[in-house]
């Protein structure tokens, strides 16, 4: 990491600190500690209150999960009996994926965390040994982050259509993007209400808000490791596992940065702006079946019929290379400049994994998560 001071984004100047030695005692959102307190692990402390601190998280995100598809699973077979016709309309799979999550297991997994202690943005980072203050945020770097977002959200995409592709050959089976099935289905402004808006607003809730504020006293590493790993696991299939992994790393540090939701909220529905809204008008007007195909007489076809989507079409193929070059060139460049609050408490390494995932809680999140994934891959009819 760097945080030279000749950075023309930063305002502030490098700084030594001095690691406190004082214990870790959980205390209540009113007795939180102030920025900055750096505590340490004591060899003398009881290293379960840090696995039970972890084990409760696991258990909230146990809840989210058991709660939305419990809930997603009764009423679509009380439906099929009732009003099976209900079913077959195009909003019923985007209720079904919305009200169970953000209306049910948000507010139950909010209840489980609520007696967590919050902790305050890192605001100091180690550079060489050294405590420093980390830089201000910019808007320029948000737009950084965001060219970085779209290229590795371009390469999660073809790392998970591809592994799906092989394993389609492999199983006999055709595996097909449930989500692209709901977007292709439904009308645009209905991609854009749950997309663009309610989307962005209840996973940055979720996955960043709710996560990163209570396990950043661990360090912003740790906090958003955790926070992308759960996220790219919610999404539930292998066609968005990678990328949205990808963009769980990104949107969680960009949150320890600012610990502003509106950048998360901007960043995340642009994002989806244009692979939601943006794709299904385009597969709305093209034949990208025939495109796919190379044949000049199509392409020439769909430019007679089609002109300002066929221009808008080849934009995008060609800003899908270069978004991926970008992203990979600035990932290379700016990578000493990522700062990683130091949280305050730090886990030994030897014992980081067994403290924050070796717990009932995360195992049976994990396991959850895991066995949903599994039985969407299995064939259906």
């Amino acid at each position: 990491m760097n945080t030279n001071g000749n950075d023309p984004m930063s305002n502030t100047d490098d700084s030594t600190g001095q690691e406190s030695q004082d214990y870790y005692i959980f205390q209540s959102p009113a007795e939180e500690m102030p920025p900055d307190t750096p505590v340490g692990w004591s060899e003398t402390e009881d290293p379960g209150a840090h696995r039970r601190f972890f084990s409760r998280i696991g258990l909230g995100l146990l809840v989210l999960a058991v709660a939305a598809n419990v809930v997603a699973i009764f009423a679509t077979q009380l439906l099929y009996l009732l009003a099976p016709d209900v079913t077959r309309q195009w909003w019923f799979s985007w209720v079904l994926s919305i009200v169970p999550l953000y209306g049910i297991g948000l507010p139950l997994m909010w209840l489980t965390l609520r007696a967590l202690p919050k902790a305050p943005r890192n605001t100091i980072c180690s550079v060489r040994g050294h405590d420093v203050p980390m830089t201000r945020f910019h808007f320029g770097w948000w737009c950084v982050l965001a060219v970085i977002a779209f290229g590795y959200m371009y390469i999660g995409s073809l790392i998970g259509n591809g592994l799906m592709a092989i394993m389609s050959r492999l199983v006999g089976y055709d595996y097909q993007n449930a989500l692209q099935g709901v977007i292709s289905d439904s009308p645009l402004w209905a991609t854009f209400l749950c997309t663009v808006v309610i989307a962005p607003l209840g996973e940055e809730l979720l996955f960043r808000k709710l996560l990163i504020d209570r396990t950043r006293r661990y360090g912003d590493g740790v906090s958003i490791l955790l926070s992308a790993v759960f996220f790219a696991l919610f999404h539930g299939n292998l066609f968005q596992f990678f990328y949205a992994f990808a963009l769980g790393l990104i949107l969680g540090y960009l949150y320890t940065r600012t610990g502003k939701m509106r950048w998360n909220v901007g960043m995340h529905a642009l994002i989806n702006l244009i692979g939601g809204v943006y794709s299904q008008y385009l597969i709305s007007k093209l034949d990208l079946e025939a495109l796919q195909s190379e044949s000049t007489a199509a392409i020439l076809d769909q430019f007679a019929a089609h002109p300002v989507a066929m221009m808008l079409y080849l934009l995008q193929s060609m800003l899908v290379y270069a978004f991926i070059l970008a992203a990979i060139v600035l990932t290379v460049c700016l990578f000493r400049k990522v700062q990683l609050g130091r949280g305050q408490i730090t886990l030994p390494r030897g014992r980081r994994f067994l403290t924050v995932v070796v717990n009932a809680g995360m195992i049976l999140a994990v396991l959850t998560c895991v066995t949903l994934m599994v039985i969407n891959l299995l064939p259906v009819g």
